[in-house]
């Protein structure tokens, strides 16, 4: 997977409609405010 060989994550919607961000050690971090802001 090309974030765990970047060193960065992954965002997706689960399946109850939530976006979360996964990194490549399997924390996963529910995103509160998904606007257009890029870190």
């Amino acid at each position: 997977m090309d974030a765990k060989a970047n060193g960065t994550y992954i965002v997706y919607k689960t399946d109850k409609g939530m976006i979360v961000k996964e990194y490549a050690n399997g924390e996963i971090e529910i995103v509160q405010n998904p606007g257009l802001v890029h870190e």
